[in-house]
């Protein structure tokens, strides 16, 4: 008898039994079952805490909120706010269907009821984008922009996108933004252009990704990327600061104030160079002594 008759005799699907085993993992206090593929699961069964999971838990325990994390690709930033012992509601943001089906999965398996997913991608202005990945559809690189990284595409799909501002109102949020992370491979001031209006009301905090240059991207598109983020984070009255982060990547050691993203080529001795918090002018002392170790 096949594989396939046995499963069905027994009542079992093979998608289920087979390629989505389960594991289970301790975050925050409580244990969460995780039903993934082999392919998917890597990325969560390997979780740890970090310098990311740290940050978020001192963030949200000075200002206590409503947690959006833009990019929410299989559920990583999603274990690091479980890991935090003051959870206001996390929202994340992720068009690519087969991460919507594994967050979704582990927000039902494991009754995560102050969590919920929005199924798409923000950006300044509503219609279908173009995703393009470099390998599967839940490729952590995935960006809207393919000049960003040129030569790693393979393929896209479409998606939808909204304006954060425009959808605000019908998202299960029992309190305002206090914290806003951004991984979005190079659209950072599309997502952010599209939540001014948020940004000005509640002034939340904002953990952001800021890539520096591929070896292959052309140099002046991305100058003027860098400098059109800036040129919006000053419009709001939103200052950067860097995120330096001790050698074992376990904590942020310190806050450094950047006036300009660096036009520089990506490298692995700059990579752990690439996040900022960017915080309304009157949180930077805050901010910086909450980091001050």
């Amino acid at each position: 008898m096949s594989l396939y008759r046995r499963a069905m005799r027994a009542g079992v699907k093979i998608w289920g039994a087979y390629a989505r085993p389960r594991y289970r993992m301790q975050i925050g206090g409580r244990s969460l079952r995780i039903s993934a593929t082999h392919e998917d699961a890597r990325g969560l069964i390997n979780w740890s805490a970090d310098w990311k999971s740290d940050a978020i838990a001192r963030i949200l325990r000075a200002k206590p909120g409503a947690f959006l994390d833009v990019g929410a690709n299989i559920g990583q930033t999603m274990f690091c706010y479980l890991a935090s012992q003051t959870r206001g509601g996390y929202v994340g943001f992720e068009p690519s269907a087969r991460c919507l089906d594994h967050l979704n999965t582990l927000i039902r398996d494991n009754a995560l009821d102050d969590c919920a997913i929005a199924p798409v991608a923000l950006s300044n202005a509503a219609g279908l984008i173009r995703i393009h990945v470099a390998s599967s559809v839940a490729d952590a690189s995935a960006t809207m922009l393919p000049e960003t990284q040129p030569d790693d595409r393979t393929w896209s799909y479409l998606a939808p996108a909204f304006r954060y501002d425009d959808i605000a109102g019908e998202l299960p949020l029992k309190s305002a933004p206090a914290l806003v992370k951004i991984d979005a491979e190079g659209a950072e001031p599309l997502i952010l252009q599209g939540m001014q209006e948020m940004l000005r009301a509640a002034r939340p905090w904002i953990m952001c990704e800021v890539l520096t240059r591929h070896p292959n991207a052309d140099t002046d598109r991305h100058a003027r990327r860098c400098r059109e983020l800036m040129a919006f984070l000053k419009s709001i009255g939103y200052p950067a600061l860097r995120m330096n982060k001790a050698p074992d990547l376990t904590v942020v050691e310190s806050l450094t104030p950047v006036e300009a993203f660096p036009e520089v080529v990506y490298t692995e001795e700059n990579k752990e160079q690439c996040y900022y918090m960017f915080v309304p002018e009157g949180d930077v002392q805050k901010v910086s002594e909450l980091f001050a170790t």
